[in-house]
């Protein structure tokens, strides 16, 4: 992936391994989610709703559908 390209983007984006870990996140996605280690990094930590709907999530985009997500920051007073 082209990460200059995702670095300009103003969404948030994160690229995932197949089992759900964050192994890349854009700078929009470091402001708006305050992601910054992504080491430790989960998708499902960053999943507003249970785990059965961020496994269900993953489980879409391995088959290639696409989604998107609303979420709210902790500091925030909206939705980012």
């Amino acid at each position: 992936f082209n990460r200059s390209l995702l670095d300009s983007s103003p969404d948030c984006v994160a690229v995932l391994s197949p089992r759900g870990g964050i192994t890349f996140v854009n700078n929009a996605a470091v402001q708006h989610l305050g992601v910054t280690d992504t080491n430790d990094a989960t998708f499902a930590s960053l999943w507003p709703g249970s785990p059965e709907e961020a496994s269900a999530a993953l489980a879409g985009a391995a088959a290639g559908d696409q989604g998107r997500f609303v979420t709210a920051r902790p500091d925030s007073d909206g939705l980012t």
